[in-house]
């Protein structure tokens, strides 16, 4: 298991089930006030099988669904890191969706907008297809799938190691991103020429690996409306308050 900030990579034999109960769940924001913040200590006084309970309702009044816009937040601000910024990635997207008569200043400002949103419309609408196709952008630039964003959970490509030096050596018959393209595009065609030149010649070996990873932090809460959070918090209470009762019990 690697832990690369915004998602944790599964090993071959780990199940992504027992992660999702392992994500940090978040209750505050910039804004909270002194309540939520309140809520947020009481669920980590909670034990493992206390705070399962409320992952459980939380999810429940989600559909199973994760905080899309919280989770892109959370790649931008863990590649910004890795000196990949929103605006560099935008110029890209800007580039690859012809359809998309913006630049890169009004993908910012969508994306932007979109951080905002714990839910995003993909409808038949010019701005619902929009998003669905900036969405998508910004997962291959990124090199995630739109599941990690939507789910929590879902599949990432990795760059192989062993070939990572041969790029250089393929580039000249590859696109380039900023030519109508995206960042994992480029690499699938630089695994098809590395194995046309014969660099890549194992069956089983390719520039892109594919791992499944889960998101580290669980946005959810902050996506819940006020009567869903009234029920969210009226449960951490009662459960504080029986395991504080039981505890007292044990000890006297």
């Amino acid at each position: 298991m690697e832990n690369k900030e915004c998602y944790t990579e599964l090993s071959k034999d780990e199940n992504y089930k027992s992660l999702l109960l392992e994500r940090k769940m978040d209750f505050e924001t910039k804004n909270s006030t002194i309540e939520e913040a309140n809520i947020s200590n009481l669920y980590e006084q909670l034990n493992s099988e206390y705070k399962k309970y409320v992952m459980c309702l939380i999810d429940d009044l989600c559909d199973g669904n994760d905080n899309i816009g919280y989770n892109v937040k959370q790649v931008v601000d863990t590649f910004r890191q890795y000196q990949v910024s929103q605006n560099s990635v935008a110029v890209v997207i800007s580039e690859s969706l012809p359809s998309f008569s913006g630049t890169e200043i009004d993908i910012v400002k969508r994306l932007g907008k979109i951080k905002g949103q714990s839910t995003i419309t993909t409808n038949t609408k010019k701005s619902g297809k929009t998003t669905k196709n900036i969405l998508k952008a910004f997962c291959e630039n990124y090199l995630i799938s739109m599941e990690l964003l939507q789910k929590g959970h879902g599949k990432i490509f990795v760059l192989n190691r062993k070939y990572k030096d041969n790029i250089q050596d393929v580039a000249e018959e590859c696109p380039k991103l900023k030519e109508g393209t995206t960042l994992l595009n480029v690499l699938k065609s630089c695994e098809k020429v590395m194995k046309q030149k014969n660099i890549i010649t194992g069956a089983n070996e390719s520039l892109l690996i594919e791992k499944y990873a889960v998101m580290t932090k669980n946005g959810q809460y902050l996506g819940l409306n006020k009567e869903q959070k009234k029920a969210v918090n009226h449960l951490i209470e009662n459960l504080h308050s029986y395991q504080q009762k039981n505890s007292e019990f044990f000890y006297h």
